[in-house]
């Protein structure tokens, strides 16, 4: 077994910024001591141990690193959680328990347990499963420093904690939590909720909007950005189903009349169906979609606007859209056509103009 104490002891001093005189201080010993732990000259004396432990937030196992341990751990964590992911709870709920008994100061066990205990008690309405799961996550954050998973972060654990409140019924303590743990107004759904629950409909429906917006920009940068990439893996035919798929959404979203934001995404959008239709050759697909961008542009720059009163179904408050892709939406398509260097695209695209203006 390799013993990783001296490295460990170091690594959790440093990311809690603390110097070896003040961990010294702590354990009611000498800096050299704390020096020679670190530098594996020495081990901590054995009553010493538990208390360091203690002291970083984590377990003996973690804290002297065995080799055996990480698998043992590692494994018991990714059981938790594969149950989780097959909705097998009572078995997890099993499992998870026996593993709190033998790592109760790791994190991913801890974790892995309360979202397990959360999600099978919002799912069967069960508040004393989700009660369960709520000082487990607690205690997660005080485990966080041990987390590697880039996916998981202080702020994601709120939110779940949040939810633990919500699903109890909670709804005041829900809300007041919620918001003060809402960096980047990640919750905003979250605390839609809650007001709808509380009936306060105006509030909620302002949460709302600006959480659909967010998720609306969210989709379509994504979308955008899968769409290049799908093209630089000569995946064209996907390329044009994405931007299809997504131009039938942002269509939806189009108010009755009146100018809209929306235009100008859904020029960039068919000028990108395009630009796809060039690079298969298909020449007459590639100068009707072309056709179909211009006229979405000059519809926008007709009545352009970089707010968000024309997005149907937002009730939130006016506020400004951004985006780098030109000021006006021709700007725009004239920079997507001279980006992809095709002098056949960029003649199709002079033509049509051409042709439209006579």
């Amino acid at each position: 077994m390799e013993l990783k104490l001296g490295a460990n002891i170091q690594a959790m001093r440093r990311e809690r910024g603390l110097t070896q005189e003040q961990l010294a201080t702590a354990m009611g010993v000498t800096v050299g001591a704390v020096s020679k732990w670190e530098k594996g000259s020495c081990c901590p004396d054995v009553q010493l141990i538990p208390e360091l432990a203690e002291f970083f937030g984590t377990s003996v196992d973690v804290l002297l690193g065995y080799g055996w341990e990480q698998g043992g751990m590692g494994r018991c964590a990714e059981h938790i959680r594969e149950l989780l992911e097959l909705k097998r709870y009572d078995e997890g709920i099993h499992e998870a328990a026996k593993a709190l008994t033998r790592y109760p100061n790791s994190f991913p066990i801890v974790y892995c347990s309360g979202k397990l205990y959360l999600h099978a008690g919002f799912e069967r309405h069960d508040t004393a499963l989700v009660r369960q799961a709520l000082p487990l996550l607690e205690r997660a954050l005080q485990l966080i420093a041990q987390n590697d998973d880039e996916r998981i972060s202080a702020l994601s654990i709120h939110g779940e904690i949040g939810s633990c409140y919500a699903c109890m019924g909670e709804f005041e303590t829900a809300l007041d939590y919620l918001r003060r743990h809402n960096d980047g107004r990640v919750n905003d759904r979250e605390i839609g909720f809650c007001l709808h629950q509380l009936g306060r409909i105006d509030e909620a429906m302002v949460y709302f909007s600006d959480s659909y917006l967010e998720a609306v920009a969210h989709l379509f940068n994504a979308g955008v950005s899968q769409i290049n990439c799908l093209g630089d893996m000569k995946r064209d035919s996907e390329a044009l189903e994405l931007a299809g798929w997504l131009k039938e959404v942002l269509r939806g979203l189009l108010p009755k009349s009146g100018p809209s934001f929306v235009v100008k995404m859904l020029s960039l959008l068919t000028g990108a169906e395009a630009v796809i239709h060039d690079a298969l050759g298909e020449e007459e697909a590639s100068r009707q979609a072309l056709s179909g961008a211009l006229a979405w542009a000059r519809r926008f720059d007709a009545e352009p606007t970089g707010q968000t009163t024309g997005i149907r179904f937002y009730y939130g408050e006016k506020h400004a859209l951004f985006d780098d892709s030109g000021t006006t939406a021709m700007e725009m398509l004239r920079d997507l056509v001279a980006e992809q260097e095709s002098d056949t695209l960029t003649r199709r695209f002079e033509q049509v103009l051409e042709e439209e203006r006579a």
